[in-house]
């Protein structure tokens, strides 16, 4: 009996240990690095047209990514950002495999704005505009899938999650020394696709 035990608890070793050479083994071959280009849409207030050029990299279960977008708000609206994210690989395979991730967007948006002056009792008027850029940060929360395709090319596709939006109040006076920060707790969400070259 105690032979029998023995024998078991050998073969119960043995096995969880090819097991664990087997996924450490299938890890240390999921390298791989490319970039890309993606679209995607940014939500919920309108839908707004997102486009990027990235790079991409991974190593077994960890990865990064890092991407400059452009997104179209309005004809007198426009959004340029930097974003780098920290990728995990729960089950690294280039095949087919799903991730998560956290990171941090950087971004300048430009605006325009058009003002009326009338004068009351009079029929005086004139037209300004004013232009600004304001600087903004954005945590990122990623969930996403990553897989090769049929004909041997890099797809992905993936949520990103903004849960807050840190900007500056004052975008007209702008000072890095004394920032008026301001903090905006309305959640957005971008969808995207990207396809590696």
């Amino acid at each position: 009996m105690k032979k029998l035990a023995t024998f078991l608890l050998f073969l119960v070793i043995c096995s969880s240990v090819n097991l664990y050479s087997d996924e450490t083994s299938a890890s240390e071959f999921a390298k791989d690095s490319f970039l890309y280009g993606s679209l995607g849409v940014l939500a919920p207030s309108y839908l707004q047209p997102v486009f990027g050029l990235g790079l991409r990299g991974q190593s077994g279960h960890s990865g990064f990514d890092t991407a400059v977008e452009g997104i179209y708000i309005s004809k007198d609206a426009y959004q340029l950002s930097l974003s780098l994210d920290y990728l995990y690989y729960n089950k690294p395979c280039l095949k087919h495999q799903f991730y998560f991730g956290i990171g941090l967007q950087a971004s300048l948006t430009y605006n325009k704005f058009y003002y009326k002056h009338e004068y009351p009792d009079s029929e005086v008027s004139f037209s300004s505009e004013c232009e600004f850029v304001t600087p903004s940060l954005h945590p990122e929360i990623i969930f996403g899938k990553q897989y090769i395709s049929d004909t041997g090319g890099r797809r992905f596709f993936e949520v990103k999650i903004h849960p807050v939006t840190i900007t500056e109040k004052n975008a007209l006076l702008f000072n890095l020394r004394d920032p008026q920060l301001e903090y905006s707790f309305q959640p957005s969400l971008e969808l995207r696709y990207g396809v590696g070259f």
